[in-house]
């Protein structure tokens, strides 16, 4: 399964554009190895991207970063991907996930979080824009609940944060009450 899913990664891998033999069988690799998982699977994965530009080289990158727990790295693969395809919701949606990861790690580390978790909520806000479902819902919802809590701890009203945090979720359920 894991081989076909790569195979057809690889038929869509060039979007119409010509890309290197080489190049391509690079990517698919990298694919495959996300695929296999594991901090082994994704470090070789952001191994066989290395030198290759565009975006789905970058997407690569970022998820490979994102499941090694390397939410900066992740971010900034996902700028360079929304660089190129700034429509592409699920960019969105993944940058979004890779901020809010940031700001768990910076509120961790004592740090002001709220203006990480409110990029979150705008990279959310943007996947919604262009592609809604109850997933970007729930987790916008979560980001916002984030936010309240840290705003709670220094003393800000955390009301219009947990509203909004409640509206994504009931949201998400009436968009599909079965995905939870």
């Amino acid at each position: 399964d894991m081989a076909a899913r790569a195979s057809a990664y690889l038929a869509r891998a060039a979007d119409g554009r010509t890309v290197p033999p080489a190049d391509a069988l690079r990517l698919g690799r990298g694919v495959a190895a996300l695929y296999v998982g594991g901090e082994p699977g994704w470090v070789l994965a952001i191994r066989h991207v290395e030198g290759i530009a565009g975006p789905r080289a970058e997407r690569v990158r970022a998820r490979a970063s994102y499941h090694l727990g390397r939410f900066h790295d992740a971010v900034a693969a996902y700028d360079r991907l929304l660089a190129e395809w700034p429509e592409d919701p699920r960019a969105w949606w993944e940058r979004a996930m890779a901020r809010f990861g940031v700001a768990t790690m910076a509120g961790g580390a004592g740090q002001d979080a709220r203006p990480l978790f409110r990029a979150a909520v705008a990279d959310y806000d943007q996947a919604i824009d262009r592609e809604d479902g109850p997933r970007p819902r729930l987790n916008r919802g979560a980001a916002y609940y984030a936010l309240a809590q840290v705003e709670s701890a220094r003393g800000e009203d955390p009301l219009p944060s947990l509203a909004a945090a409640r509206g994504d979720f009931d949201e998400s359920v009436q968009l599909d009450p079965t995905d939870l």
